[in-house]
């Protein structure tokens, strides 16, 4: 992949980043002349050495000192140079700041070699996701109206009305691209407002106040076309929804409803501000959508394939740091790249500490980051869901069938339920060809234990966010009205979403969260306080999504089915962990006796039992395949 994509420019490797040896800047003798000036000035173009970053003001100091005049051009050159040594800097501290997390998380899924993997380098994955853009019809012109021009109000409508189409050509588009109005919306909001504050930070002098109108168009495309490549690759996979409706829906959401309440408390939160924050949530999952991420998930599962996705996230972004022609570069200075590299690399830390009454620049980082971690780790519940099971919530009733083929070994039964949910998918009219084809992957996917990592979301919806006068962080989740019932499906403990949501936000383990906690009304701490509104204290109401699954769970039919099948299956699973786990010979003869058909059966224990788990398991293939309407075999 040697030619640059669209959205991003040739441009020449420097030294630092492609790991060449570089000059070190010597020290400047106090006898220096003239002549002994100029000549470093070409060696602080390369310069590497933490101390670098005072070089350029001490060369000036020093001709100052010898009255020695520098020419305007030699200035400029020597600003320029200091440009340069920064942005170096900035570069070789977000490496460092990967290495050290690769260095902590090394034993994770093989992270070391996805790393370093070239097809997680920013040039192939902008690449593919130019590719993908193309796929779905979406092209990329200049448009000569914007050509050398700044970026100014007038100019925004016309970057507006090119990108509004190209929104429509990815989501609303059954030919070539998905079928989505809802996530159409989302997006074409999200752009509208992330143009605004553009506009409103170049205003305010955080952007430069000479930021090209093409680079805005450039930046704005490539994120339309980002949020629309890890949609699709969300969709193909059974893993929580890493697409729109995380990214844009919840996280971009909550965290601008995080820095309103901040505001509304009189704590300073500008236009830039915002824009990071859009831009973290934008890119901080596309380490889910590089190929040795997305290609692992789709062969082996999803378990585990988390892990270190930040890290390849954050690599996407020093790349662009790395671009020194490129637009990402142009629009934002070093200090709020490594901002947004941060936010990306430690997204989903439990870190919240918000600071009210507080105008340094550390106190608007830290509120940054502490918005980006409380509304990644907010999202944990029904809306979170993998795609098949949000928009196709029969899906539900294959897993359970799923459970009862994989508990019996009829892999065979596996495969019919697989063939019967991908026959459903092609038949539905409102998909586009791209979404099912998405959707018939994740269900190719589906396994008898598919349930465990999806079912526990149905736990509850949205939680309510807010931020008080000190800067202490609320948040209240209520248990949904179905969740008893969705989890009882499967044979699942209760809760079990929830003390992970709880785990998450407190920078625990899901096992420390103690029954003792659950039953408070509030879990809280100096800067968190968690509200719980379960059980009895829970509403009642339900979303939609919640309603859909209802009318599948009380189907009579489905209903009927279960409940028998959950006696058959409580039994063989009992009597399993009596062969399986060594229980003694007097506890299996006592299990036998009872299934004994009288005096004359002189069967060993063992035989008994085995023959019991086998009648069990005859029992249910039977009533499945008469509920799926198949012939019985």
């Amino acid at each position: 992949m040697d030619n640059p994509t669209f959205f991003q420019n040739k441009h020449t490797e420097n030294p630092v980043a492609t790991g060449e040896s570089v000059n070190i800047i010597p020290t400047i003798p106090e006898t220096s002349d003239t002549e002994d000036i100029r000549p470093l000035l070409t060696d602080l173009k390369f310069a590497k050495l933490a101390n670098t970053e005072s070089f350029s003001s001490e060369v000036g100091q020093h001709a100052e000192r010898l009255g020695v005049g520098l020419m305007p051009e030699e200035l400029a050159e020597l600003d320029i140079a200091g440009q340069e040594i920064t942005a170096q800097m900035s570069l070789i501290e977000l490496k460092g700041n990967e290495e050290e997390y690769l260095a902590k998380h090394k034993d994770r899924q093989n992270l070391e070699g996805r790393y370093t993997d070239p097809r997680t380098e920013p040039k192939f994955v902008l690449s593919q996701v130019e590719e993908f853009a193309k796929k779905a019809g979406v092209e990329y012109k200049k448009i000569p109206e914007l050509e050398g021009q700044i970026y100014s109000p007038g100019l925004k409508a016309i970057i507006s009305l090119r990108v509004r189409e190209q929104i429509t050509a990815f989501f609303l588009n059954k030919e070539t691209g998905r079928y989505n109005p809802e996530k159409h919306k989302m997006v074409t909001e999200q752009t509208e407002r992330y143009l605004s504050l553009l506009e409103q930070a170049q205003a305010d002098g955080d952007i430069p106040k000479d930021v090209k109108a093409e680079d805005i168009l450039r930046m704005v495309e490539e994120n339309i076309a980002k949020l629309a490549f890890q949609d699709r690759v969300a969709a193909e996979n059974l893993m929580g929804d890493h697409g729109i409706r995380h990214l844009v829906g919840h996280n971009i959401t909550i965290a601008e409803k995080i820095f309103d309440q901040l505001q509304g408390h009189g704590q300073q939160v500008k236009a830039v501000d915002r824009i990071m924050a859009h831009q973290v949530m934008i890119d901080h999952d596309m380490g889910y959508a590089m190929a040795p991420v997305r290609d692992a998930i789709n062969i082996e599962g999803v378990k585990g394939q988390d892990a270190g996705h930040n890290l390849l996230a954050a690599k996407f972004i020093s790349g662009r740091e790395e671009d020194k022609n490129g637009h990402f570069v142009r629009i934002f200075s070093t200090e709020q790249i490594s901002t947004i590299h941060n936010g990306i690399l430690e997204h989903d830390s439990a870190n919240i500490d918000f600071r009210v009454g507080d105008e340094s620049p550390e106190a608007r980082r830290t509120n940054i980051e502490s918005a980006i971690h409380l509304a990644d780790n907010t999202h944990a519940f029904e809306d979170k869901l993998p795609e098949l099971l949000y928009s196709m919530p029969e899906t539900l009733e294959t897993m359970r069938l799923m459970k009862v083929a994989g508990e019996i070994g009829d892999e065979a039964l596996i495969g019919e339920l697989k063939a019967n949910l991908i026959d459903r998918i092609k038949s539905i009219d409102t998909f586009s060809e791209d979404d099912k084809e998405a959707l018939m992957m994740a269900a190719q996917s589906l396994n008898k234990n598919s349930f465990k990592f999806s079912v526990g979301r149905i736990c509850g919806n949205k939680p309510d966010i807010s931020i008080d006068q000190l800067g202490k962080a609320h948040v209240e989740v209520e248990e949904s009205v179905i969740h008893q019932e969705a989890v009882g499906l499967f044979g699942q403990q209760s809760y079990d979403q929830l003390r992970k949501f709880i785990a998450d936000l407190n920078g625990m383990k899901k096992e420390q969260v103690t029954d003792a906690m659950m039953n408070q009304d509030s879990i809280d701490t100096e800067k968190l306080e968690i509200k719980l509104r379960i059980r009895e204290h829970r509403s009642g109401e339900k979303t939609d999504y919640q309603e859909r699954i209802e009318q599948l769970i009380k189907n009579e039919a489905f209903s009927v089915f279960a409940i028998e099948d959950d006696r058959s299956g409580a039994e063989q699973k009992k009597l399993e962990s009596l062969v399986k786990d060594g229980a003694s010979q007097e506890t299996i003869q006592q299990a036998a006796d009872l299934m004994r058909t009288g005096e004359a059966d002189t069967r060993e224990g063992k035989e008994i039992i085995q023959k019991r788990i086998g009648d069990l398991k005859d029992s249910r293939r039977k009533r499945l395949r008469e509920y799926m309407g198949l012939s019985i075999q």
